[in-house]
């Protein structure tokens, strides 16, 4: 604002509003690994677009499916918004030999080179509904997986005129609080349940000896709905 102030063209500004002639710049990142890994058949070609690759839960959840929809067979490509927080399960997914994209701006993909690649699509989190907007009414299904409650909306600032979807979009939100708050914000739109689970690790138990402290992991981003103030009272 203060260059604006001081005449300077709103071309020649770069940041995130005034992006100049970047603005129609996109950096893709493709990471690929090839061991020798077979599909036992292949049933189709399906991109997962991801906000993120941090450890926080949408992303898991979403690699964990991932690897089950390559297990079946499918050949599984994933692009996810270049992320400051960390890109974690991007080795992970790596080593499974799932091609990974990072995206600085998701807003400037191909769509019809997508529609084209691909024989469905699985948007996750309610943060890349801008990206559903340019998906709506196309042939490929679209499977828009959310897992976000109000808080998320406000914060995004999402408002009710955001949100419209067509036929090919199938919503679907991992919990009656994910389902309630999209319905508030997409004037009762249909949205069923889609359950998740994420892998069960054994043997990993940390022993600390000597020591009287008590250790509490709380797994995900801290926020007043999960009620970690619990913990932090105990």
């Amino acid at each position: 604002e203060q260059l604006l102030g001081f005449n300077v063209p709103e071309d020649k500004i770069i940041d995130q509003k005034h992006l100049g002639f970047f603005a129609k710049v996109n950096q893709v990142r493709k990471y690929e690994i090839h061991n020798g890994m077979q599909l036992k058949q292949n049933k189709g070609r399906i991109l997962l677009l991801s906000h993120s690759l941090g450890l926080s839960g949408a992303p898991v959840v979403l690699c964990q499916l991932a690897l089950f929809l390559r297990s079946e067979g499918y050949l599984v490509e994933i692009y996810a918004k270049e992320d400051r927080d960390g890109s974690e399960l991007l080795y992970e997914m790596l080593r499974h030999e799932i091609p990974v994209s990072i995206i600085t701006r998701m807003e400037l993909l191909d769509v019809d080179d997508i529609c084209t690649k691909y024989d469905m699509l699985i948007v996750n989190t309610v943060i890349l509904h801008t990206i559903i907007q340019k998906f709506s009414g196309r042939t490929i299904p679209v499977l828009w997986w959310l897992h976000e409650d109000e808080d998320v909306y406000c914060n995004e600032h999402i408002e009710s005129s955001d949100i419209s979807v067509e036929e090919n979009i199938h919503v679907y939100a991992v919990g009656s609080r994910a389902k309630s708050a999209y319905r508030k914000y997409s004037k009762g739109s249909n949205v069923d349940i889609l359950l998740y689970g994420v892998n069960e690790v054994y043997g990993q138990r940390v022993c600390r000896h000597h020591s009287e402290k008590c250790t509490f992991a709380l797994i995900g981003y801290g926020c007043e709905r999960k009620g970690q103030d619990l913990v932090y009272e105990v």
